[in-house]
């Protein structure tokens, strides 16, 4: 393939890692490729690429490192032997769902409440929203969002099980308005300081 063809497709890689690689340390872990092999599950997708399209990480993991870097993701592509109009459809597609993801509140607190969830126990307890409040202090576009993390806990915390539960984190995101670009920084954010803090394993999303 041409020199045209390899940028518009080293372009594509690099949109799409931006995109999915949420703690950016430039590579997809196993999360972060599921997200983008869900994200691009769709009955168009299904019905012109081969079941090849949608590999298991293992088999676009060339090195075996845990991690594909955008090298990795570019060869997997192009033995797919996409075409530059493919590519212009996948990335669309893919635009589209994280936009309409981080606009639906009720999976932004469910993302949320997944990554900060450290003890399983289906709530937020103290500790695991001082984290959060950490992680969105580090951020200076999000700081206007932190709160006393007690203050936080008296207000939303409707059924007084001294918990925060999904529905009762949804309400917050519902009052501070909190979606898109906003919504998605905001994950982010918990994310990579849930990851900085943590021996957490990544499981399938």
């Amino acid at each position: 393939m041409g020199s045209k063809y390899s940028k518009a497709l080293s372009n594509f890689v690099d949109e799409v890692v931006s995109l999915c690689d949420s703690d950016e340390n430039e590579t997809l872990d196993y999360e972060e490729y599921c997200d983008l092999m869900t994200s691009l599950q769709t009955a168009e997708v299904k019905a012109k690429f081969s079941t090849n399209f949608f590999s298991k990480f293992v088999d676009v993991d060339d090195n075996n490192d845990g991690k594909i870097c955008s090298k990795e993701l570019y060869d997997h592509f192009k033995k797919l032997k996409l075409g530059e109009k493919d590519l212009i459809s996948l990335l669309s597609i893919l635009k589209n769902y994280h936009n309409e993801c981080y606009r639906n509140k009720c999976y932004v607190a469910a993302k949320l409440v997944d990554w900060l969830d450290l003890d399983e126990s289906g709530e937020l307890d103290t500790k695991e929203i001082g984290d959060m409040m950490s992680a969105i202090a580090r951020d200076s576009t999000l700081v206007f969002f932190v709160e006393d993390c007690k203050d936080f806990m008296k207000s939303l915390d409707s059924n007084k099980d001294t918990g925060i539960n999904e529905k009762e984190l949804q309400k917050w995101i519902i009052d501070q308005d909190i979606q898109g670009s906003v919504a998605k920084k905001l994950f982010y954010a918990v994310k990579r300081h849930t990851l900085r803090n943590s021996s957490r394993r990544l499981s399938a999303p």
